[in-house]
């Protein structure tokens, strides 16, 4: 993944169950989608006319475009848990409506682009083992998504990322590989979790490793590999989407934010928060 730029916006977030006589499509999506199915049967997506067999554990990303259709068979039901996404921000302005018909004109310049190094591992379905990382970061997403939370996009990024890697491992022909034990991973998902529920606390690399038991290093390392940003960049990612969300509501000054968020250092959090989202915070507080 490395050179491989993407910074997703969740456009859409739904979820619920299919049951018995449940057909969808023929049609063509706007943005990317996400499909993910937790329980049930097995039921059919036709990406393209080819067939694909789902079933619980699975995961599907569409690209914008393709004609797919889904349909469960007989007296069956599936829960799915679908996130329509743009990539990257700039983009995402765009509002081309969710779908179209696949026998109805449609109108390809409207689509959210795909990066042109994504594209070719487009479309995917992978099958996921019940302790795959993917799984839980998953769950974490649509938690977040539920809520409301202002990081969810945050959350959208390593799932992404884990996925694409999977695909292009299986493209080429090998098996997933890791280095890190998965008592490592999960430690990394935990300290994940509580980075999100703690954000605006003192939270640094030794809190860090007590949490943990590992050394700064090696935690670092796993860290990494299983969310894609070090914990400190983590850390920041979810204190910024938390202050940009308070901004955007207009209500509290930006230094009171700023120390609401774990930032007590006003001008390094108007530079951080310039540097990730191009504006000052003063003009996300005053809408420009």
């Amino acid at each position: 993944m490395d050179g491989f730029y993407f910074d997703p916006v969740v456009r859409r977030f739904w979820e619920g169950w299919c049951r018995e006589a449940w057909h969808e499509g023929p049609r063509r999506i706007y943005d990317c989608l996400l499909d993910y199915t937790s329980e049930g049967e097995t039921y059919v997506l036709a990406i393209e006319d080819r067939p694909y067999e789902v079933r619980a554990g699975d995961v599907v990303i569409l690209p914008p475009a393709v004609r797919s259709e889904g349909a469960l068979r007989g007296a069956r039901k599936v829960k799915r848990h679908c996130v329509h996404f743009a990539w990257t921000r700039e983009f995402a302005a765009r509002r081309p409506p969710l779908q179209t018909p696949a026998e109805e004109p449609f109108r390809v310049r409207e689509c959210h682009p795909v990066p042109r190094a994504l594209a070719p591992r487009l479309p995917l379905h992978a099958r996921l083992e019940p302790d795959a990382p993917e799984r839980a970061l998953l769950e974490q997403l649509f938690e977040a998504l539920r809520r409301g939370a202002a990081h969810s996009h945050a959350l959208l990024w390593p799932v992404l990322r884990l996925l694409l890697e999977r695909s292009a491992t299986a493209r080429a022909g090998g098996a997933a590989r890791s280095d890190v034990p998965k008592a490592s991973d999960r430690a990394a998902l935990e300290l994940k979790h509580h980075i999100e529920s703690h954000y605006f606390e003192d939270l640094g690399y030794t809190a860090f490793a007590e949490l943990t038991g590992m050394s700064a290093s090696h935690l670092c390392q796993v860290f990494t590999q299983t969310v894609g940003m070090a914990p400190a960049a983590y850390l920041r990612e979810v204190r910024l989407q938390h202050a940009r969300q308070m901004l955007e509501d207009g209500r509290r000054q930006v230094k009171e934010i700023a120390h609401t968020v774990g930032i007590h250092d006003a001008n390094y959090f108007a530079r951080a928060f310039r540097q990730r989202f191009g504006r000052t915070p003063r003009e996300v507080r005053e809408g420009r």
